[in-house]
């Protein structure tokens, strides 16, 4: 009989050399902006944004998020800091007031 340690390692070692190479998974390809944007409305070049941590609407021309500079040179973050946009920003538009809510 065989030593069960003996077996299992060789069996590694053949699966080993069976299984593909691993590759990083490719980020999805992102489509391209158009050759021209056309602001609409209240929509302001990116580089007109403040810088003090303000929360602001910002896009790349296909998604919108709430967002704020991170102030420490590392770009655009969530509201609350904790996610950065990996993106290139376009444009940036102020938050709209809130509702006013009256009794009734």
């Amino acid at each position: 009989m065989r030593n069960p340690k003996e077996l299992a390692r060789q069996l590694d070692e053949v699966l080993a050399d069976q299984a593909p190479a691993r590759r990083p998974i490719p980020k999805p390809a992102r489509i391209p902006p158009p050759l021209k944007v056309v602001p609409v409305r209240n929509w302001r070049p990116i580089e007109t944004a403040p810088m003090n941590g303000t929360p602001v609407l910002i896009t790349d021309g296909f998604v919108i998020e709430v967002g704020r500079n991170c102030g420490d040179g590392e770009g655009w973050c969530s509201q609350d800091g904790l996610e950065t946009w990996e993106g290139e920003l376009t444009f940036w538009m102020p938050l709209p007031d809130l509702p006013i809510m009256e009794e009734q």
